[in-house]
């Protein structure tokens, strides 16, 4: 899929819609530079570092921890053989993992492809089959009911 020129997504203001119900204090256009999810991460690990990021079950972590868990994560997977193009399949439901892995697998410029942790055996062999990922992350409650018959 070819990427779009900057003009592909300038709003239109000759629709009536926009013309009639925009309010005027609102630009109609912002410039966002490009760059990547993890170069995003450490300028915001540069400005918040100590501050918080996400929680989740009581716990919360912070931007420096995080970019932590995500380098070494990304390391790890590069240590598997994981490298940019390769997919990574991850059956893990929302949970500090799950997000620690999307970053690990982006900064290493793999392809991430989420497995619904409420698939049944038959439709994540489906989705296995159609994604072919190089590794697969698994939690390991999750392995035994659904991948294991795999």
């Amino acid at each position: 899929m070819p990427i779009k020129k900057d003009d592909d997504y300038k709003v239109n203001e000759n629709k009536r819609w926009f013309q009639k119900w925009w309010p005027e204090n609102v630009p109609k256009n912002i410039d966002l530079p490009e760059k990547t999810l993890n170069e995003m991460l450490d300028e915001q690990v540069d400005k918040f570092g100590d501050e918080n990021i996400m929680w989740f079950l009581e716990t919360w972590m912070t931007y420096k921890e995080f970019q932590d868990k995500v380098k070494r994560f990304a390391t790890a997977l590069h240590n598997l053989g994981v490298k940019k193009g390769d997919v990574v399949a991850m059956h893990l439901p929302n949970c500090f993992q799950y997000i620690i892995g999307y970053y690990a697998i982006t900064r290493l410029g793999a392809i991430s492809t989420g497995i619904n942790p409420t698939y049944q055996p038959m439709e994540i062999l489906h989705q296995l089959d159609i994604t072919k990922p190089k590794v697969l992350i698994v939690l390991d409650a999750l392995y035994e009911p659904y991948i294991k018959p795999i």
